[in-house]
């Protein structure tokens, strides 16, 4: 599948990036008891809105982006706008301190002593979108990190940490593409879903 980078200048002014959980909910028939199986393989769902525009070149150049996306076919890396940066301390990409199992919730990182990551800062390791779940300070330069979502394939020690504009892929959420309206001499805003793609 092909991957387009998303055009760095264009900045929705709206943003909600959510963990899809994969789960089945049954409710008892007699009782409100739920009884709730978790089917593993929760992902990333994307939703953001992009300004109207009076440019007509911006105008021009996102319909072609999002038709050069053929409905499905191909996917786009985004990261989170409003958190481009983590807001702890440890500001440089970095790289596991130890290895992370299949479905785990825990990474260690190599990180300078006394060093945060907080409660909602993202980070990626080989391809896959992490938010840290709580606050993590490093000890002895190692740093044990809650993270959703779960590790989707084991990882190894040395695998290089992307704390600076982590990505994930995404795909629209309708194979029927974007379609943008033209009102004289300028474009209406866009409303965009999509949701995560794996490798």
């Amino acid at each position: 599948m092909t991957v387009y980078p998303w055009p760095t200048t264009w900045v929705p002014d709206a943003f909600t990036l959510r963990l899809i959980p994969n789960q089945r909910a049954f409710v008892g028939p007699y009782t409100p008891t739920v009884q709730v199986i978790d089917l593993l393989g929760e992902r990333w769902g994307l939703r953001f809105d992009l300004p109207e525009s009076s440019d007509e070149e911006l105008s021009a150049a996102r319909e072609a982006f999002f038709d050069r996306l053929k409905g499905q076919a191909c996917a786009f890396s985004m990261y989170h706008y409003m958190c481009p940066y983590p807001r702890g301390t440890l500001k440089a990409n970095t790289t596991l301190g130890a290895s992370a199992a299949f479905l785990s919730n825990s990474l260690v990182l190599n990180a300078t002593t006394g060093l945060t990551l907080l409660p909602g800062d993202m980070l990626s390791v080989n391809s896959q979108l992490f938010r840290v779940m709580a606050k993590a300070t490093s000890a002895s330069s190692l740093m044990t990190v809650e993270v959703q979502g779960r590790v989707r394939a084991a990882l190894s020690s040395g695998a290089a940490v992307t704390l600076i504009k982590p990505t994930a892929k995404f795909i629209l959420a309708s194979r029927d593409g974007v379609g943008i309206t033209w009102r004289n001499d300028r474009s209406d805003s866009l409303s965009i879903e999509a949701i995560e793609v794996w490798s």
